[in-house]
């Protein structure tokens, strides 16, 4: 059972770390949780581990130990639990899966699951040049895309994942070009 008063001390860990936890995790046979890098709580350029699932609730992770994270109850709300996950890793140390805890639930496991594929992309008109993200579901076949791009203020590739997923489901793929990338779009 979880306290909702408990505050978990939070360890400090690097961005690169906290991206081996990224990808989808199915909890059933169409409930997903998705675990992603993402600004919008935190700053350009600060990216935090966050969790979504069908419900459209985004909760912030904050790591209490290795493989072990909490959620508050609110939108970047670290001090109280809302809710415990705890990450299993097969023998060679990928991470398998995860075990979410709320109060007053069951736990449930979500395992790993690849049900999309990203491929940087580039395209090219005369002296224009404008790179992207294409993640499509990983099916094999062909699908209708959608193609986002950037608007007004920064933010990177990854701040429209959480459109994506909903369409992965859905059998549609997604092209997120974002000039604000200089190093990799350019206009003459």
């Amino acid at each position: 059972m979880i306290s909702a008063r408990q505050t978990p001390t939070v360890q400090p860990v690097d961005e690169k770390a906290l991206r081996e936890y990224t990808g989808v995790y199915q909890l059933g046979p169409t409930t997903f949780l998705y675990l992603q890098m993402w600004e919008e709580f935190s700053g350009f350029g600060k990216p935090r581990l966050v969790v979504f699932d069908e419900s459209g609730d985004v909760r912030p992770l904050y790591r209490t130990d290795q493989d072990k994270f909490f959620a508050g109850p609110g939108v970047a709300v670290p001090e109280s639990v809302e809710s415990r996950l705890a990450f299993q890793r097969d023998r060679a140390g990928k991470i398998v899966s995860v075990t979410w805890q709320r109060p007053s639930a069951p736990a449930r496991t979500a395992r790993r699951v690849d049900i999309e594929k990203r491929e940087d992309v580039r395209f090219s008109n005369r002296e224009i040049q404008l790179a992207g993200t294409l993640i499509a579901p990983s099916t094999g076949s062909i699908h209708p895309a959608i193609v986002l791009v950037h608007g007004s203020g920064a933010e990177n590739r990854e701040h429209v994942l959480v459109l994506f997923h909903r369409s992965a489901e859905a059998m549609c793929a997604l092209l997120r070009c974002a000039p604000v990338e200089v190093e990799q779009s350019t206009e003459a």
